[in-house]
């Protein structure tokens, strides 16, 4: 008798077998999902975001940019620091502390610092070479000192008037000490004309530039830049820059003469503007008394040079521009009528 092989019955799954099966498959595209969507974020991250570190140090500004801006600004802050970097000396006492930072304002030797310095404090370059301080002056003014050392071939810096830089601009600053490591910092000018009341004031010029973030101690008397590399201001203390235009209109006369000359006034004034005013068109100073022949009791300064008096800045602080004996020129209201008069300060 022939037997037949009795087909075999097709296995079942039992409904928890089919389950457990559902959930495992769920379970396998959720985590490659997962995994897909952390490495889309983290390369999308690196793309979208530019930061700038300090050694052990936290983030300083997080932008959102596309990769041909990162470039973009990636180069900038390279130039500007390869321009001020030949430009930073630093001074130290005798034991080699550093005390702060000075600028190179000529190639022979002259240099620019708020950092108080003494006649046996040490000035040393980028690469650590030493020089002693030959000659040093001291502007009451902006509280700064100009130092002459024996150098040559030195890189000056290049200063910008500091009235016309931009609230929110954006600022470098940088420094490489041996023991500090280098450092490059980016940050925002968040105030560009705070005022310092007499109590808190190095120096009598009135006015600072300020920083979103405080700084060591390390960074003090040294350049704050632009993106071109230029000098706006030297870094007080903190968050606060002494403005370029504190010291730079001296130049001049410090490194002819070597000696520290500013202009002076000789008139007391007040300012029509601030709760004075007459008429709508007697705006400007009006002056109370003057030991300048030219200007009179009771004229009222409207322009100097072309530069209006009828701003926030004080009158003292526009003159500050020019040089002793320089030749000034005036638009003036004299008993109701305009004219203009030449003198010198």
């Amino acid at each position: 008798m022939n037997t037949e092989p009795t087909p075999t019955s097709p296995k079942r799954i039992s409904e928890f077998e089919k389950d457990r099966l559902r959930s495992t498959k769920f379970f396998s595209l959720f985590i490659i999902s997962l995994i897909v969507g952390l490495l889309s974020g983290f390369f999308g991250f690196l793309l979208g975001y530019k930061f700038i570190y300090n050694e052990g140090q936290d983030v300083i500004r997080e932008t959102v940019i596309t990769e041909s801006s990162v470039s973009e600004e990636a180069s900038a802050v390279s130039e500007a620091v390869s321009r001020i970097k030949p430009s930073i000396f630093h001074v130290t006492n005798t034991e080699g502390e550093l005390l702060g930072n000075a600028v190179v304002v000529t190639s022979d030797g002259w240099l620019v610092t708020n950092v108080p310095t003494t006649d046996s404090s040490v000035i040393k370059d980028i690469e650590g070479k030493e020089y002693k301080i030959k000659n040093k002056y001291f502007d009451k003014y902006s509280n700064t000192d100009f130092i002459k050392i024996s150098a040559d071939n030195l890189r000056p810096a290049v200063f910008v008037n500091s009235e016309q830089v931009s609230l929110g601009e954006n600022t470098l600053l940088y420094q490489n000490y041996p023991g500090f490591g280098e450092q490059l910092y980016k940050d925002d000018l968040v105030n560009i004309r705070a005022f310092v009341d007499e109590e808190n004031s190095t120096g009598n010029y009135p006015y600072r530039l300020i920083l979103g973030r405080d700084y060591p101690l390390q960074f003090n008397g040294g350049p704050v830049v632009n993106y071109q590399g230029e000098v706006i201001g030297l870094l007080e203390s903190g968050n606060v820059i002494l403005p370029a235009r504190a010291f730079t209109t001296i130049f001049d006369k410090v490194i002819s003469e070597e000696k520290v000359v500013r202009p002076g006034l000789l008139i007391t004034y007040s300012n029509i503007s601030r709760g004075l005013i007459k008429s709508e068109e007697e705006r400007g100073v009006y002056i109370s008394s003057s030991s300048i022949p030219e200007i009179r009791k009771g004229d009222t300064i409207m322009y100097v040079n072309n530069i209006s008096t009828d701003t926030d800045r004080e009158f003292n602080d526009i003159i500050l521009d020019f040089q002793p004996e320089e030749d000034l020129e005036a638009l003036i209201i004299r008993n109701g009528e305009q004219q203009t008069i030449k003198f010198k300060l």
